[in-house]
Order: C-alpha cells, then sequence, then structure tokens
C-alpha cells in the first residue's frame, strides 16, 4: 500500500463533536494548545513505584472535551466524526505553529516539549470537501486503499 494513498476517518471520541483541522499558522498554534500532550507524561512520573497501571496510562493521554462552537477560533475548520480524507503528509507541530520533520523522540519528549503529531489532509467528503488542512495524527484512523 502506498502512504500517501491512504484514507483517513476523524475518530476522536463519541460525543466530541468532531475535531478541528488547522488551515493556516494561527489554527496550528490553536490546535497545538488544544492537542499537545499533558505535563504529566514524564519519564519518572511513568517509572514511579508508587502509581497503579492504570494512572500510569493516563499520565500520557490526552484529555478531549467535547468540542463547542466558541472553541473553534481562525485558523480553524470543525470536522465532523467519521469525515474521510486522503492523507498527504506527516508533521510534528512545534507550540510555535511551526512544523518540522523529522523529530525523533518518544512520547515524554513530546509532552516536555509541547509537540504535537499531525498529519495534513485533505477532506474528500461533507461539506468540507478538498479542504486541506492539519489534524492530531491521533483524531484519525487509517484505513486501506478502497476507491473514495
Amino acid at each position: 500500500m502506498d502512504a500517501e494513498a491512504a484514507i483517513r476517518v476523524v475518530h476522536s471520541a463519541a460525543g466530541s463533536g468532531g475535531v478541528l483541522i488547522a488551515i493556516d499558522e494561527v489554527g496550528l498554534q490553536y490546535v497545538n494548545e488544544l492537542y499537545a500532550l499533558p505535563k504529566t507524561c514524564t519519564k519518572d512520573n511513568y517509572a514511579a513505584p508508587d502509581k497503579s497501571i492504570q494512572e500510569k496510562l493516563f499520565l500520557c493521554e490526552k484529555y478531549r472535551e467535547p468540542l463547542n462552537p466558541q472553541m473553534i477560533r481562525k485558523g480553524t475548520v470543525l470536522i465532523a466524526e467519521q469525515t474521510k480524507g486522503i492523507f498527504l503528509r506527516r508533521s510534528f507541530l512545534l507550540p510555535s505553529g511551526r512544523l518540522v520533520v523529522p523529530y525523533a523522540v518518544n512520547s515524554f519528549d513530546m509532552a516536555r516539549d509541547g509537540v504535537v503529531e499531525i498529519e495534513k489532509v485533505r477532506i474528500t467528503d461533507g461539506p468540507n470537501r478538498d479542504l486541506e488542512g492539519w489534524i492530531d495524527t491521533s483524531l484519525l484512523t487509517r484505513l486501506c486503499c478502497p476507491s473514495l
């Protein structure tokens, strides 16, 4: 399978209201604010002997509050759950809104640095058809190659 031909489906969480796609630098900065890993995601916290496995699993869990209209800001567009798109490329988003590739670190380093792994997609259905922008990779499900 050719990675550039992979289909992506928006999938954040039940009742979340969808996800935000960043369409410019201002939107990228805001998406970073919303979707960066929590600062509790550290090697020291994860290695602490006084934490249960369940507690450790939540250290690097991104908190997802349901989106509401007030959360949509300049540079972002709300994309509904189950919207399909085509993968264009992958990058890492710094808090400044700058995109970098490669970024060879682990989740703990990403949390420390405030970095979000994102993918550029072109929406292929719904009211935002042909819109291109950046979505947090963890909010996309990968499908292999059926025709659109």
